[in-house]
């Protein structure tokens, strides 16, 4: 596993109690604490499945993204304390690499391009998220909020990884991920045009 695979597993709930001394009571099907990223006078944030999501300022995601926000570090940097602080091991896969087809230059320019669909699609989620926040209380749209955070949260890290692995591993992460890429991309084209907006770089 990976840096970031490594630290997801620990907690959401985890994290907030380590760093900020704040346990989060259990409420129903969540647990829930004031928000530690942001002050307020009642408790808008939400822990469930690992993940969190305030419903006051509107960040979510894994303890990787609360611990980025609380700090105020790169979410590579926060996914490394993670791992120091509650002694979790990265190991590597164990699998050779395959020599890459592409060459730097190839890599380079196909990394800018699926980094502007990246972005495209974390703005999107990030819109979609205040859509189901707006309307928690639908019990389908809540579930929905935390399956798109899952989703937000691996695009993120992906894309990360994707900007500072090494040469090799950038060509492997372009080829497994190509086909995401290309459907992304139609999906995103097909909502902008439905709304008029535009949600990726011009050499995407």
């Amino acid at each position: 596993m990976d840096v970031f695979q490594t630290a997801r597993q620990v907690s959401a709930e985890e994290a907030c109690l380590r760093y900020t001394g704040v346990k989060p009571v259990l409420r129903g099907r969540r647990a829930w604490c004031r928000c530690p990223l942001h002050g307020e006078k009642t408790a808008s944030c939400s822990f469930s499945d690992g993940l969190f999501y305030c419903f006051g300022c509107h960040r979510g995601g894994s303890s990787v993204d609360f611990v980025s926000a609380l700090f105020g570090v790169p979410i590579r940097e926060a996914a490394q304390k993670i791992c120091t602080d509650f002694h979790v091991c990265v190991t590597g896969s164990g699998v050779p690499r395959a020599k890459p087809r592409l060459s730097r230059a190839e890599v380079e320019r196909a990394i800018a391009a699926l980094d502007t669909i990246f972005v495209g699609y974390l703005r999107w989620c990030n819109l979609r998220l205040n859509e189901f926040a707006a309307d928690a209380a639908d019990e389908r749209k809540e579930q929905a909020l935390y399956l798109l955070l899952k989703e937000r949260e691996r695009a993120a890290m992906i894309s990360e990884e994707l900007l500072n692995a090494p040469y090799e591993r950038q060509a492997e992460l372009l080829a497994q991920h190509a086909h995401w890429a290309q459907i992304t991309k139609k999906q995103l084209q097909e909502y902008a045009a439905r709304t008029g907006e535009r949600y990726w770089g011009e050499n995407a």
